[in-house]
């Protein structure tokens, strides 16, 4: 994955020269901070630094640089490229395409809060590529308003339609390792729809077929423990594993099951 980089520039009010230190800072703090916490949720562990590339002398722009934290979690997934992303979808008022990323909504009202009383607005770019520019503003925020409100729907109406029990299901994704120690050895399904985990149980898998299995793309099946709050069983016994040929073309289920994440608070 390509290191990538985002550029943040605040602008002050109209009648003022100057934009407030204090604004600034606290801006860029939310920023990264949504950076942060995106790069956790995308990635499944904390894979990437964040680093003041460039501070402009005279200016409030700063450019902010991710990085590989450590050789232990690689990430696959550039937190700079899925923020832009979720600037975009709240900007445009489409909430359903959060894909599970409706966390950082709180942390995005307070970038964009204080639009034209304190600052003017903010312009959020990748790689130096002005062109990408996504503005933060006053209509922003009213956005960002309209982004919760459409989340606590869908998860309302999700609720009511959400089975609870047990089924026997099949599910496509990567099969990690978490304990494989005793008689009842535990998994994680880490969906390719979406890349949502989930906790599984392998009993019935003998112990040569479940480790030629963990780290590759497989199709688990086995019986679903739905509890009700999400679209998703809280655990599959698995009962059998297939392996799914490289190639395979799926991206019809893409998307699937994805689920929105309750809103976190500062």
């Amino acid at each position: 994955m390509a290191a990538k980089k985002l550029t943040m520039r605040v602008h002050g009010l109209a009648h003022q020269r100057f934009v407030d230190a204090r604004v600034f800072a606290s801006k860029l703090s939310s920023l990264v901070r949504v950076l942060t916490n995106t790069d956790k949720k995308k990635n499944g562990h904390k894979c990437l630094d964040f680093v003041i590339s460039d501070l402009k002398i005279g200016s409030a722009v700063a450019e902010i640089a991710e990085k590989q934290a450590s050789v232990k979690y690689v990430a696959a997934y550039s937190s700079v490229d899925a923020v832009h992303q979720i600037l975009g979808v709240v900007y445009n008022g489409h909430a359903r395409e959060l894909n599970g990323q409706a966390s950082v909504l709180p942390t995005l009202r307070r970038l964009s809060s204080g639009a034209n009383k304190h600052f003017s607005h903010i312009e959020i770019y990748v790689d130096e590529d002005e062109a990408t520019a996504v503005r933060v503003d006053e209509f922003f925020y009213k956005q960002v308003e309209v982004a919760e409100s459409d989340v606590e729907a869908l998860s309302e109406a999700s609720k009511k339609r959400l089975f609870s029990g047990t089924a026997h299901s099949t599910f496509d994704g990567i099969l990690k390792a978490v304990d494989l120690r005793g008689s009842v050895k535990q998994a994680k399904l880490v969906l390719t729809a979406g890349e949502i985990e989930i906790d599984c149980v392998c009993n019935d898998i003998e112990v040569p077929e479940l480790g030629h299995s963990l780290d590759k793309r497989v199709r688990a099946s086995g019986i679903a423990h739905y509890d009700g709050t999400t679209p998703l069983p809280s655990r599959l016994d698995i009962k059998k594993v297939q392996p799914i040929k490289a190639g395979a073309d799926l991206s019809r289920w893409r998307g699937a099951f994805k689920v929105s994440s309750d809103a976190e608070d500062w």
